[in-house]
């Protein structure tokens, strides 16, 4: 989903442009987040092809972490521009509503695939299904289901698995930061649950069955929450409309925001960071500064070495600056206004054409 060009800075260009679609009586900016509610039996690739039909055809649109297609729920989108954050956009805590059916295990590790096992066995006690779930708390290592969007060799490996391959999928380290609202009503368990980026439901459902020794499979899965979007923002996709764009800035709602004036902003869309007063940079980083007044404390798993620059004349936001490390560049590599063990580079400019 990247579509923009590097600048000699090590930055994007991505000056936003503007769009009118007639759907909206005026023009909106073709730069921003689309908070979707999906619906089941559609793939995340098939939402982003139906919203793409919204805009003119150099506009972009990319999905930032996706939903099987028999899950429903909140699915982020970035439009145009916008999609140079993905990485910031799938970065947050993501919340699940989630069914799980035991005594059952099948191909997919979903009840939509085909059963391997079915287990007869009297109804497992609700205290030790409890007591199962407490281990899956915290850090642990998870190991994704076969079919599933992961490469393997540069090919998806549901691709491999539909055509007969068995593939050898790597464990993966997760956080699943809690499990609440648990209802049993055998086979089937319920459950909210929020975790980090890259926790697979099914795989949840597969290694409680395995621990319990009864096998198990998700039956439901309803994402309620990607930080910082909820369900109660979402749009469902019938009703979308461009006027539903957010500004791009909203993935960082607890950023500092640091206020430029116009060159400074024309001059940041050139890569060209000359005009900065870096030590009032670092303040903001430090102690939290601008149009919000809040510290970056990367909430919901989102990045706190980053900041909003808006445009002081009408407090728009026209760029994300990001504080690298300069643990692996040597001394003589160090501009002046950088003495200190970091420096501040462009990852955005995401100003709207004028």
């Amino acid at each position: 989903m990247e579509e923009c060009a590097q600048n000699e800075a090590g930055g994007v260009s991505t000056r936003c442009e503007t769009v009118d679609v007639a759907q909206n009586s005026s023009a909106r900016p073709s730069c921003g987040v689309l908070v979707i509610d999906k619906p089941p039996l559609l793939s995340s690739a098939q939402v982003v092809a139906r919203v793409r039909k919204l805009f003119p055809k150099s506009i972009k649109v990319g999905h930032a972490g996706t939903l099987d297609p028999n899950a429903t729920g909140l699915l982020v989108l970035l439009v145009g521009k916008a999609t140079r954050l993905a990485s910031h956009a799938e970065s947050g805590t993501k919340e699940y509503k989630i069914a799980l059916r035991l005594g059952q295990t099948t191909t997919t590790d979903d009840v939509w695939g085909e059963t391997l096992t079915y287990s007869e066995a009297l109804p497992i006690e609700p205290t030790i299904i409890l007591r199962a779930l407490k281990s899956f708390e915290g850090v642990i290592s998870q190991t994704p289901p076969q079919v599933s969007a992961i490469k393997v060799n540069g090919e998806r490996a549901y691709n491999r698995v539909r055509e007969g391959e068995t593939v050898v999928l790597q464990p993966r380290t997760v956080t699943v930061h809690a499990i609440e609202d648990v209802s049993i009503q055998w086979p089937e368990v319920r459950m909210t649950l929020r975790c980090s980026k890259g926790t697979y439901m099914r795989s949840i459902a597969r290694d409680l069955g395995q621990q319990l020794g009864c096998g198990g499979c998700i039956s439901e899965i309803r994402r309620s929450a990607s930080w910082p979007f909820s369900l109660d923002q979402a749009v469902k996709l019938e009703d979308l409309k461009v006027a539903n764009v957010l500004s791009w800035d909203t993935l960082f709602p607890s950023t500092p925001r640091f206020s430029v004036d116009d060159a400074t902003a024309e001059a940041l869309g050139r890569g060209d960071l000359r005009g900065l007063a870096f030590d009032r940079l670092d303040h903001c980083s430090d102690a939290g500064c601008g149009a919000s007044g809040a510290k970056n404390e990367g909430e919901g798993g989102l990045p706190s070495n980053v900041l909003v620059c808006v445009r002081a004349s009408d407090n728009h936001p026209c760029a994300l600056l990001k504080k690298e490390s300069l643990d692996h560049i040597t001394a003589t590599e160090t501009s002046p206004q950088n003495t200190s063990n970091f420096r501040w580079i462009l990852a955005a400019n995401m100003s709207v054409g004028e």
